[in-house]
């Protein structure tokens, strides 16, 4: 446990601090492995043609992307679970919201420490692709992220057909080679494509060349054989899925999916290489999951994924995963339930850490005592208030009350930062460390969803020449 007085407040307004030692997230020991429950493709009907990409909110609320051209749909479902095997009990439509820009949308992903959404379009050729941040109703731009120019050489309905965030970066790939670069996948030859990454600050942070496997059958019945990166999924580690599918596995046209885990292990950060061919580098390497035969039927186009809630009762490291299928059109939707075991989720103090600054550490402007946005608040207090660490706004944090009875803080806390304990202190002299005590404040602590409402004070202020109070922050 580690204790700091992570931001003093005095009734004469000056403050002081003192940094606080850290905390890294321990190695992963757990292996990832993806089971079935057994449920098969679960149809449900809404008015929402073309699904490609998913992502989970919270509890049920889940959100998809629709690729019907220039439609710049997205829809809420509701999708309920059976907790006891991750399998789907109902789903539905909820409401459906207009984005102010787009043409061809095939990602989408949630951004909870942003409060926005983030969605991968493959653009109109010759146009190239686009990743934009939009908030959820109303749709509006926030910004569109400046990518690579090597991504940008995207072939005709082959760009950037996934995105997901996690663990305070965002990745999306290009759904089969470049065009100045290797080949589209034939029946015995995958293709090579580029996962990029985007850093917290959600500037590009990297390249690397995955493998996609081959379709395996030139079919006699189409031409229309194809395989590649249909989404992507981050763990709350960083540890990154890649949902493959193929058409084209049998001599009847059948959709496989496939889910790897990705090896990052020696491999090349290929973003200063403007053309593979030729070029030295080392892969990524990946493991397989999971795989299934979907079928000969053309609306079970499985192209997206979703990590959902955990799922307890089958073990504290296992959690939902859903996919969503391309109908094609109509309002005939499928889904398809996973349970994905061996997730490592960091502790929620860790977690803020990465999602706001891409690491676990806690040294630099990730610090608990540090202050980056110089509002006055230090980071371990920002964490346990919900605030913004890098907006650099502290109005409202606290509020002094003051009368003949009593003198106070009031501030409020959330339920969501468990790892940390605030607390007043007072003082009469305000200049040692051992001056500082809780002894006689009295408080009260009211919850209401996830806001806790303080109020402490110390009673008979006029009995004391003195008083100096503060917010102590305590790391359990």
């Amino acid at each position: 446990m580690t204790s700091s007085n992570s931001t003093v407040k005095f009734i004469t307004r000056h403050t002081a601090w003192i940094l606080i030692a850290w905390f890294t997230l321990p190695k992963a020991l757990a292996t990832i492995t993806i089971t079935d429950p057994g449920q098969n493709v679960f149809d449900f009907t809404a008015d929402a043609a073309e699904l490609s990409g998913l992502a989970w909110v919270a509890g049920t609320a889940y959100a998809a992307i629709s690729d019907q051209a220039s439609s710049r749909k997205v829809c809420q479902l509701n999708i309920a679970l059976n907790l006891v095997n991750g399998s789907i009990t109902s789903a539905s439509l909820t409401a459906a919201n207009l984005l102010s820009t787009g043409y061809d949308l095939e990602g989408i992903a949630y951004c909870p420490p942003r409060g926005t959404w983030f969605i991968s379009d493959e653009g109109q050729d010759p146009a190239g692709g686009f990743i934009r941040e939009h908030t959820l109703p109303d749709g509006n731009l926030v910004q569109s992220l400046a990518v690579p120019t090597v991504m940008m050489n995207n072939r005709p309905n082959f760009g950037f057909e996934s995105c997901t965030w996690g663990a305070g970066a965002l990745w999306t790939a290009n759904e089969e080679a470049l065009t100045q670069e290797s080949a589209l996948s034939t029946a015995s030859v995958g293709s090579l494509v580029r996962l990029q990454k985007f850093n917290h600050q959600l500037t590009a942070a990297g390249q690397w060349v995955y493998p996609t496997d081959s379709y395996g059958f030139d079919s006699s019945f189409t031409t229309a054989e194809r395989s590649g990166v249909s989404d992507l999924l981050v763990l709350p580690d960083g540890s990154l899925l890649v949902l493959e599918r193929t058409l084209g596995i049998t001599p009847l046209p059948s959709f496989r999916n496939r889910i790897y885990l990705v090896n990052f292990a020696g491999a090349t950060d290929v973003s200063t290489i403007p053309d593979l061919d030729g070029a030295s580098y080392t892969p990524v390497t990946k493991t397989l999951l999971w795989e299934k035969n979907m079928g000969s039927i053309s609306t079970r186009n499985f192209e997206g994924i979703a990590l959902g809630p955990a799922l307890p009762q089958l073990g504290t490291t296992s959690y939902s995963v859903l996919l969503v299928a391309d109908n094609g059109g109509g309002t005939q939707q499928h889904l398809y339930a996973l349970v994905i075991h061996g997730v490592v989720v960091p502790p929620p103090l860790t977690q803020w850490r990465l999602d706001h600054w891409g690491t676990t550490n806690n040294s630099g402007p990730a610090a608990n005592g540090a202050d980056p946005d110089a509002d006055g608040l230090r980071n371990l207090l920002e964490y346990a208030m919900a605030r913004n660490p890098t907006s650099g706004d502290a109005a409202g944090a606290t509020t002094f009350r003051n009368t003949p009875t009593k003198a106070g803080l009031h501030f409020t806390l959330t339920t969501k930062a468990p790892d940390v304990l605030v607390r007043m202190e007072k003082s009469i002299t305000g200049l040692q460390a051992s001056d500082w005590t809780t002894e006689g404040i009295l408080e009260t602590r009211t919850t209401a969803g996830d806001i806790i409402t303080v109020d402490a004070w110390v009673a008979d202020p006029a009995t004391l020449e003195r008083l100096f109070l503060r917010l102590s922050a305590t790391e359990q």
